[in-house]
């Protein structure tokens, strides 16, 4: 199969996140997505893995539509992703909850996306109470965000993605900064999570844990696709790439 076969073999099968020879570079910068090919299918689990600089956060924004891609195609659910389309299909989970948390209370952080759909107050509060629940955190629904812990900071962010009932999730390092007990809350949301998942981390322990594949990006480009154990596995691959084989491996 040549590279164009291949190419449109994904266009064509599309699933949750399509990918084609997608480019993305900043003004006067080198670039950063380079001719990137890779699908997702519904429900998969799929851990993003790779050194600072490697394309991670810069390939989630662009499948948010945040970015437009300088060449190729990206599709989410078999559309295009459209810069600035607002497509609440899919949810994006930032690295640093103060960045996804601005309202005054719990409840209104997490109303907000709801609000945003245009739903009647009834399913607002509805959406509000599940969400909250789901990810563990309802008791917090009074509370002020900037007053919660880190741990606390990252399940209603999580929260306020899911009040939108997308059916695509990323996570950009959603692990980082928390502790043990936290970590561990986020690990066993994640494995009953019903969407399709993206997961961006430097936390490859929680990547095998979570996640039936791997892609393992390298300035912009896949490397190396497949199951998380067998990738993570293999010494000259992941030093190479500016990684570590997890302890668990070795």
């Amino acid at each position: 199969m040549t590279k164009l076969e291949e190419q449109a073999r994904w266009v064509k099968t599309g699933g949750a996140i399509a990918a084609s020879g997608v480019w993305f570079s900043y003004p006067n910068r080198p670039a950063i997505l380079q001719d990137l090919s890779f699908s997702i299918l519904p429900r998969e689990r799929v851990g993003l893995i790779g050194s600072n600089g490697a394309g991670k956060t810069t390939l989630f924004l662009t499948i948010c539509g945040l970015l437009s891609p300088t060449g190729g195609t990206l599709t989410l659910l078999g559309k295009p992703i459209i810069k600035g389309e607002f497509r609440p299909e899919i949810g994006l989970v930032f690295q640093n909850p103060d960045d996804q948390l601005f309202c005054a209370s719990v409840r209104d952080d997490v109303a907000f996306g709801a609000e945003n759909l245009g739903l009647d107050p009834e399913e607002v509060d509805r959406r509000v109470h599940q969400a909250l629940s789901a990810t563990g955190v309802l008791p917090l629904i009074d509370r002020v965000p900037h007053q919660l812990s880190g741990g606390e900071k990252c399940m209603v962010a999580i929260a306020s993605v899911l009040v939108m009932h997308p059916k695509v999730m990323l996570y950009d390092e959603p692990s980082a900064n928390l502790d043990l007990r936290a970590r561990r809350r986020l690990i066993r949301f994640l494995q009953q999570s019903q969407q399709t998942l993206a997961i961006a981390s430097h936390d490859l322990e929680m990547i095998l844990e979570v996640c039936d594949r791997v892609l393992l990006l390298d300035r912009g480009q896949v490397v190396a696709d497949g199951k998380p154990q067998t990738i993570m596995s293999d010494r000259t691959l992941m030093e190479t790439n500016g990684l570590e084989v997890p302890l668990s491996l070795t």
